[in-house]
């Protein structure tokens, strides 16, 4: 509230209530707040404005429920539409170790006990409340006019003073502006707008991502294909116009994905390591694909060198069945 402004209308304090509570963190903490309080609010947050009041850094402050519907009488109420509004026990001087109290007219009485504590209503209500008031606050109690306070304890220290002797207090806190800050309104959804922005955002930059990924793979996936036509072309130099063996081995190894993904190496790279491996053999003249694994049949019978020559595949077990053929079975399974 500005502190020049002479307009200022005091709110029922019986209409409220005051919570003290850790702050959310975070830049959505007023969109956080109804959760931070519904275990202690009977009502629905969304029936209710919920004004904050944060004390320094530390995290910690009030805040302040009101009836969605007493704050529109109470607007309705007021001709002054540019007026602050206070609580009115707010009227009350207050100073640490001391409970003011006002008996504003016989039904209605005013209770001050700290900076951003205080309440109003029934006398009997008002005492009731002071009586349950921590002992370290039942010091001093300021009382204002003539109120009927003999049943208090007897370890309260009574000041009575007249009306006359009510300092006049300038309210620093609007109820329309907070502690220097717009207060918080439930809208819904709509707090959550900024949070849904953001979602959105990172789910465009999983899906980019994912686009990417994609792109790789498929240019993998070329290179793939390219290695196994020069491999078998290599391979199959004598009957490559006869047959198109890739075709077949492409076919095959496409029907065969699924279960050579489980697999601690593939036909593909067997043959690569085979390539590697067997130096100075003849020309391939055959390869048979299965289920259970592969045979080669070259063009020309082995020499003994050749057949003694000892093949080692990761995940797969050789045999040479004759002196044209080799057979690589996978492992685990029988030939």
């Amino acid at each position: 509230m500005n502190p020049n402004s002479a307009l200022a209308v005091p709110f029922p304090s019986e209409w409220m209530s005051w919570h003290r509570l850790v702050f959310p963190k975070g830049r959505q903490w007023r969109a956080a707040l109804p959760y931070a309080l519904e275990e202690r609010l009977a009502s629905d947050v969304q029936q209710l404005e919920l004004i904050a009041v944060r004390e320094g850094a530390s995290g910690e402050g009030w805040v302040v429920a009101i009836a969605q519907q007493d704050w529109q009488a109470f607007a309705e109420q007021s001709a002054q539409t540019a007026a602050a509004w206070y609580p009115d026990f707010m009227r009350l001087p207050w100073q640490a170790d001391q409970v003011t109290l006002l008996c504003e007219s016989e039904q209605r009485w005013l209770v001050r006990w700290g900076e951003w504590e205080g309440t109003a209503g029934q006398p009997a209500t008002m005492l009731t409340l002071l009586q349950t008031l921590p002992a370290s606050q039942r010091q001093t109690l300021v009382c204002y006019g003539e109120a009927a306070i003999e049943s208090l304890p007897s370890d309260w220290n009574i000041k009575r003073l007249p009306l006359s002797a009510l300092p006049a207090v300038q309210p620093s806190f609007d109820l329309r502006q907070g502690a220097g800050k717009r207060q918080w309104q439930w809208s819904g959804l709509g707090a959550w707008k900024t949070p849904a922005l953001l979602l959105a955002g990172v789910l465009v930059m999983t899906a980019l991502v994912s686009l990417t990924n994609t792109l790789q793979q498929s240019r993998a996936t070329e290179g793939l294909q390219q290695q196994t036509q020069a491999l078998v072309k290599s391979h199959f130099p004598e009957i490559k116009r006869q047959v198109n063996l890739l075709a077949q081995a492409k076919s095959v190894l496409k029907e065969r994905q699924a279960l050579q993904t489980q697999l601690q190496s593939s036909p593909l790279l067997a043959l690569q390591q085979l390539d590697a491996t067997l130096v100075n053999f003849p020309p391939l003249s055959q390869l048979q694909l299965s289920d259970k694994g592969m045979v080669l049949t070259w063009s020309a019978p082995l020499t003994e060198a050749q057949l003694s020559q000892a093949v080692a595949l990761p995940g797969w077990q050789a045999s040479w069945p004759g002196t044209q053929q080799l057979s690589l079975v996978k492992q685990g399974e029988t030939p």
